[in-house]
């Protein structure tokens, strides 16, 4: 079973200054600023330093060993970088380059038995007393394919195609920078410098409790009503085409609707989307080199059904749709992601991985873009968050565009094939209409006059020269030819 590592965003795990930080090079997860540090932490850090590293490499060290501390260098980073990979993405890598044709999945087997000892993707605590929950939650990972044995070739014993992969490695509990206060602007500010620093931001007590609460209460109550469905996989330039929606449960498991943020039954959900709204209004002002926010989607509500649903590693914007920001609320009171799952990792590519735990009152902000691939780890309880995504001006221009050349394209297509068609019926009919007129002018000559003209033909080298002399239309000359043929051949027998 995974433990859980307590680790610091940028900071020193001792004294949480951010000059002249250096990584443990043996588990890359832990910053200090000095060697003394280093030492000072080593007698709480080594336990987590071992199991984190052990599941980094296949090289084993001597328990004794201290961590040494080393510069966090290009090569470390691409080193640690190959633990993750994204599947059907093309990812910056450190030197700038774009990595193709990858997948989005651990680069382990993550499948692994529930009752092994090794950490898996959702590290589950029991209670000794507390047998039903345990055999309630073990179940449930089995229906989500911790538990499946595999072929050689990848595909389950009964004939599917193995379940989905997510990140296997331990879950570090973050802590992560607050606002200097709760002021607007200055919240602003924050989220500039960590979007543009890190790329994600975390905005702990967003609102005020009750607030939150609220909120809760409205989501829940929308799940009553029945108004959710499965969340699809999106398609298009826009982001938004029915027509290339599709549902693939093994890799999105939630529930959505969506809702315009203003409905007067929702007033806390409104409320919420409006303090959203403002905060990126003024991130407007910080990101204007950057960007030019003039718009969002609709917010999105979603629900986890606790099935051990989950949602595969993937990137919310990547084929430059307009999304810029993606901001994520969460609505999950006393969540425990040791026991509960559904834990959202980020894979920033700047290397590692952040784990953001899905709880009440938080937002969470980030790139939309290739830099923030991430997965939703299964989730064994009821798991709510609210997502809006904001446009780019420039981006969602172009996008739109784009979107409208395919569609007058496809349009064009479907236009030309039923001209095409009805202009081959009208030839088809013109030539019956001629065929039916000949017949009958054939069928109009006396027998007298078809021996007559039997004779004339007969021995002749072209016979529709001779008729064409006689001033016979092409189109009668095949009937008459063919009556002629007939007529022999009944004289013949």
């Amino acid at each position: 079973m995974a433990e859980s590592v307590k680790s610091s965003v940028g900071s020193c795990a001792c004294c949480k200054s951010t000059e002249n930080l250096k990584r443990c090079s043996k588990c890359k997860s832990v910053f200090y600023c000095s060697r003394e540090h280093q030492l000072q932490d080593w007698k709480k850090h080594k336990r987590y330093c071992k199991k984190i590293s052990s599941q980094e490499s296949t090289c084993m060290v001597d328990d004794g060993a201290h961590a040494q501390l080393g510069n966090v260098s290009a090569a470390a980073e691409q080193e640690h970088d190959k633990h993750w990979v994204i599947k059907g993405a093309n990812v910056p890598n450190h030197s700038g380059s774009v990595n193709t044709n990858s997948k989005c999945y651990s680069s382990r087997d993550v499948v692994k038995s529930a009752d092994s000892k090794t950490s898996t993707a959702n590290p589950v605590k029991f209670s000794k007393n507390n047998t039903n929950e345990k055999k309630k939650l073990s179940s449930q990972r089995e229906q989500v394919g911790l538990k499946v044995k595999h072929d050689k070739d990848g595909t389950q014993q009964n004939g599917s195609k193995s379940s989905t992969h997510f990140d296997s490695r331990p879950f570090i509990q973050m802590d992560f920078p607050l606002p200097e206060s709760r002021d607007r602007d200055a919240m602003a500010r924050h989220t500039t410098v960590h979007l543009q620093r890190n790329g994600y931001c975390v905005l702990d007590s967003f609102l005020a409790s009750e607030s939150s609460r609220s909120i809760l209460r409205e989501v829940k109550s929308i799940q009553d009503s029945g108004v959710l469905i499965d969340g699809p996989l999106s398609g298009g330039r826009t982001s938004s085409e029915k027509s290339q929606k599709f549902i693939e449960k093994a890799i999105r498991g939630d529930k959505i609707t969506w809702l315009q943020g203003n409905e007067a039954c929702y007033p806390s959900i409104s409320a919420l989307a409006s303090r959203m709204d403002e905060l990126i209004q003024r991130l407007n002002y910080y990101l204007q080199d950057q960007y030019v926010i003039s718009g969002r989607t609709k917010a999105m509500v979603a629900c986890y059904p606790g099935n051990g649903a989950g949602y595969a590693c993937h990137v919310d914007n990547p084929n430059r749709d307009g999304r810029c920001i993606t901001c994520l609320y969460y609505l999950n009171d006393n969540w425990d992601v040791e026991k509960q799952g559904g834990l959202l990792r980020l894979f920033p590519v700047s290397g590692g991985y952040v784990d953001v735990e899905p709880l009440l009152n938080r937002l969470l902000l980030f790139w939309s873009d290739r830099r923030n691939p991430h997965e939703v780890q299964p989730a064994f309880d009821k798991r709510y968050a609210i997502t809006i995504w904001y446009f780019d001006k420039k981006e969602r221009e172009e996008a739109k565009m784009a979107q409208l050349n395919e569609d007058m394209s496809k349009l064009r297509g479907e236009v030309c094939l039923p001209d095409v068609k009805s202009q081959k019926e009208r030839q088809d009919r013109i030539e019956q209409e001629i065929q039916e007129t000949s017949s009958k002018a054939v069928a109009g000559l006396s027998h007298l006059e078809l021996q007559g003209l039997s004779a004339m033909l007969e021995g002749q080298p072209d016979p529709r020269a001779v008729l064409t002399q006689l001033g016979v239309a092409p189109t009668i000359q095949d009937a008459l030819l063919r009556q002629l043929k007939e007529m022999k051949s009944s004289g013949d027998s």
